[in-house]
């Protein structure tokens, strides 16, 4: 999960950060912590590495609007598949947020206590509402929908993306997976599997329906691998031939 914390005070934001990171809250996290600005120039198109899942604002005292509200607005327009959780100072709560799409409010002095119940309702949502993977390949930024990718891998220093056409980005398979949803899978140090194309389990190896290719199954993943892809079968009801 990426996730971008926004607070107007630095020392909010690393308080927040701290909390994510002490309470494991969420699995493999990628934490950024931006100033007004960056998330502007995020949510404008100026940057073109933004695909947060999750955005932590906290809303301040003060402003008639505060920056962690307005920011809640553009995200809503510009990303409005990524899940808010607003976080209001003393004397900073305001109704209007009710006018912004979010999934939690709560206030700072509750932060430690309540944050794990915002982030799992934030992670809930942000799967079911992410139906793309943003990256850039060759200095274009393009989307791919996640349900025509087959298997992810690394290709040298970069990462192919094998749809039906393959695309390459720079990045690190630890960054991607950290921005796909719960049936992507981890089999191999190189490989990332979407589990809705898994047709068979053959000893360190599976196959993808529609692919030739057989992807490895590492030692140090396969457990991990087959659990997610229990979980899976059980939630879809699905069939596996494992031999």
């Amino acid at each position: 999960m990426r996730l971008a914390i926004y607070a107007a005070r630095p020392e909010d934001a690393w308080y927040t950060k701290d909390i994510i990171n002490k309470q494991k809250l969420l699995p493999d996290p990628e934490i950024e912590i931006l100033d007004s600005g960056e998330f502007f120039s995020c949510s404008s198109g100026q940057r073109h590495d933004y695909d947060y899942d999750i955005a932590v604002l906290w809303v301040g005292s003060g402003d008639p609007v505060p920056d962690g509200l307005r920011l809640g607005r553009r995200l809503n327009l510009k990303w409005p598949e990524c899940a808010i959780v607003y976080v209001y100072e003393e004397g900073g709560y305001t109704s209007d947020v009710y006018e912004t799409i979010h999934c939690y409010s709560l206030a700072c002095r509750d932060l430690e206590n309540k944050l794990k119940q915002a982030m799992h309702k934030a992670v809930s949502q942000a799967n079911r509402r992410k139906k793309k993977l943003r990256i850039v390949d060759d200095y274009e930024t393009c989307e791919i929908p996640l349900d025509s990718i087959y298997y992810i891998t690394r290709d040298g220093r970069a990462v192919k993306i094998q749809a039906e056409t393959a695309r390459y980005t720079y990045s690190s398979l630890k960054s991607i997976a950290a921005r796909l949803p719960d049936y992507f899978s981890r089999s191999h140090e190189g490989y990332i599997v979407n589990l809705k194309y898994l047709e068979e389990i053959r000893g360190k190896e599976l196959t993808i329906k529609g692919r030739e290719e057989r992807i490895p199954i590492g030692r140090h993943y396969r457990q991990g691998f087959l659990g997610d892809y229990a979980r899976f079968r059980m939630e879809k009801k699905g069939m596996l031939s494992m031999t």
